[in-house]
């Protein structure tokens, strides 16, 4: 395969509303999983409902939760006190967004099949687990660089399913 033979085919995959979707998907995913890694090592998971300023724990608005966007928007800094927000937030983001798109690259469960859409649902299967599997591993990864632990509610869950999912996926 020659060079522009490579770089067509990869911009058809870049092109792909798919590929978007999957993007926007993978970064609201990321979103949530920054909720996770600050609030299961405290303990606080289910105990605040919005998301609350790190410095002044006032409320955020829904509207500046923008995955990725809303940290640049901000230029880093918090709207209600100014605090420095941690590049923590669009790094996960985008990390969990671009990892799904390469889930979705490596097992696309949706094909344009004349006026409608196929699903191929072990893709659907294989991209579910390796989406789910890479984001408990960014959750972890991310408490560990920061706090040096990896909460047993994320590992011993992990290692109690494992025999399920290599079962449902080999």
């Amino acid at each position: 395969m020659n060079e522009l033979a490579v770089i067509t085919h990869f911009l058809g995959y870049l092109t792909a509303p798919m590929t978007w979707i999957v993007f926007v998907f993978g970064a609201t995913v990321g979103s949530f999983l920054n909720v996770c890694i600050l609030r299961i090592p405290e303990k606080t998971f289910f105990k605040n409902q919005r998301s609350v300023c790190p410095a002044c724990a006032q409320q955020i608005p829904f509207y500046l939760n923008i995955p990725i966007l809303s940290w640049f928007i901000l230029r880093g800094k918090a709207r209600c006190c100014g605090a420095r927000l941690s590049f923590q937030y669009p790094l996960v983001e985008a990390l969990t967004a671009l990892t799904f798109v390469v889930f979705y690259w490596k097992f696309p469960f949706v094909a344009f099949a004349g006026p409608g859409l196929a699903f191929d649902a072990f893709n659907v299967m294989r991209f579910a687990h390796g989406v789910v599997f890479a984001s408990l591993l960014i959750v972890c990864s991310a408490i560990d660089f920061r706090l040096m632990i990896i909460p047993d509610v994320i590992s011993l869950p992990m290692i109690a399913l494992t025999p399920l999912v290599v079962w449902l996926h080999p």
